[in-house]
């Protein structure tokens, strides 16, 4: 039997409201998902999977997604720093504007253009560096995954398992869903200490 398996591997799972740096790593799962029950493939030979779910769910991921968010954290405050120091010029720069030198005047504006580039540049390079370290926590998850996937699909005999979302599907039979017994499966063939499989911070809001 030829087993179909549909997965994203590189699925943007979610958004995670952070100050300073905009979006980055955490699901929460839709509210509107299947319910979690006994799966039952039914005479169609199919299933379906809340991809967002089961890569953040598993302890795995939620070991890599609270590492990614101390991270984030960490570059927030040095951001912070930054624009305080800016502020605190800006203010120099116009407390004493009336009394300084042309050239004197220059030079403060100078430093401060220099201090601006450098937290854009900050800004921009630590953007980068978490979607790199977000799509690489996708991606370690996800190829793992596909193998649970596809050993699942075969052993229950699907002819494929579709990942759910609510812009496709208006209404899943929610026997239809694996996704619980995928977590369930991962977690069992890729453990981590319970230390590290504890729930990632909850999500700061700007």
């Amino acid at each position: 039997m030829n087993v179909k398996i549909i997965v994203i591997a590189f699925l943007l799972l979610f958004l995670l409201l952070v100050p300073g740096f905009g979006q980055a790593a955490r699901p929460a799962a839709p509210a509107s998902a299947p319910a979690s029950v006994a799966f039952d493939p039914g005479p169609a030979r199919q299933g379906f999977i809340n991809l967002e779910r089961a890569l953040m769910e598993v302890a795995e991921g939620k070991q890599l997604f609270a590492e990614l968010q101390v991270f984030i954290d960490k570059k927030n405050k040095e951001l912070d720093a930054m624009r305080a120091e800016i502020t605190k010029k800006e203010t120099q720069v116009r407390a004493q504007e009336a009394t300084l030198s042309d050239e004197a005047r220059l030079s403060s504006q100078r430093d401060l253009e220099e201090q601006r580039t450098r937290l854009t540049r900050f800004q921009e390079d630590t953007s980068k560096l978490i979607t790199d370290r977000q799509n690489g926590i996708i991606k370690k998850i996800g190829d793992k995954m596909q193998g649970i996937l596809i050993a699942f699909a075969k052993e229950k005999k699907l002819t494929s398992i579709v990942i759910w979302s609510p812009q496709l599907y208006a209404y899943v039979d929610e026997t239809l869903n694996v996704t619980d017994e995928i977590i369930k499966r991962y977690d069992v063939a890729f453990p981590v200490t319970s230390s590290a499989a504890a729930p990632a911070a909850k999500p700061k809001t700007p």
